[in-house]
């Protein structure tokens, strides 16, 4: 990362513009220079650096190891909307490398033997799942009527019982 004072206006440089989805001016450019975050100490003292050049290639670079935009804006104190305006296409492009990097990784473990990968890449990536029945709450019968008829078939059997013992006696 190189640190210059910012001397002209961003976007600006020759031959560099470009025109974005939302038609705003993109630069296209391999590097930006931008306002950094200021912060003010009590006493008026100017705490940080003027400007920040950033080059596309460290974008890509910082994408490809898995870095989020929060961890850009907070490397170089510059916020995510700046840095995104300029450089998302670059940075997606080092996010699918690095995410094509770990799914090649998880399918060489998963194809050498893996059983865990395996099942974990069958369950996410290609959608698999394993059956679970759906039991229809209608037929489980409730508490109350299963108290209910527990009752009634113990006094039918109480019943029985007092009327074999009353015909004996």
């Amino acid at each position: 990362m190189s640190v210059v004072p910012i001397k002209k206006q961003i976007g600006r440089e020759k031959g560099c513009a470009s025109f974005g989805q939302s038609g705003k001016r993109l630069n296209t450019s391999a590097q930006v220079t931008f306002k950094r975050n200021l912060y003010y100490l009590p006493g008026g003292i100017e705490l940080g650096l003027e400007g920040v050049t950033i080059h596309r290639d460290e974008i890509f670079e910082l994408a490809c190891v898995g870095i989020q935009w929060e961890q850009i804006e907070n490397l170089y104190q510059v916020s995510q909307d700046n840095i995104k305006q300029h450089y998302s296409s670059i940075y997606n492009k080092g996010k699918a490398t690095f995410e094509i990097a770990i799914l090649k990784q998880m399918n060489e473990k998963a194809l050498g033997g893996d059983t865990s990968m395996a099942v974990f890449m069958s369950k996410n990536r290609l959608r698999m799942a394993e059956k679970i029945e759906q039991v229809n709450s209608d037929a489980i019968p409730k508490p109350e009527e299963v108290r209910s008829k527990l009752d009634a078939l113990l006094n039918k059997h109480l019943n029985k019982i007092k009327k074999d013992k009353g015909e004996t006696e």
